[in-house]
């Protein structure tokens, strides 16, 4: 019974029903970053500030981790 549930629930993590909502909006093309280009493309208004405020790692684009967090 234990495998079974363990079985379920990993195939839950595994589904990309689970997937970041963040990434699925806004990473346009599939790098799993997202530009300032993909937001406003997407109908954001940037404020270039917070952006790189949230880009912790100065590369430019949010990663899953880094848009996360700029959204809590």
């Amino acid at each position: 019974m234990n495998k079974v549930v363990i079985a379920i629930v990993a195939c839950l993590i595994a589904t990309p029903a689970n997937a970041d909502w963040r990434m699925e909006r806004f990473d346009i093309n599939g790098d799993n970053l997202i530009s300032v280009n993909e937001l406003e493309a997407s109908g954001c208004k940037v404020k270039l500030s917070l952006y790189k405020h949230a880009d912790k790692n100065r590369d430019s684009f949010l990663d899953k981790r880094e848009i996360r967090e700029a959204t809590a």
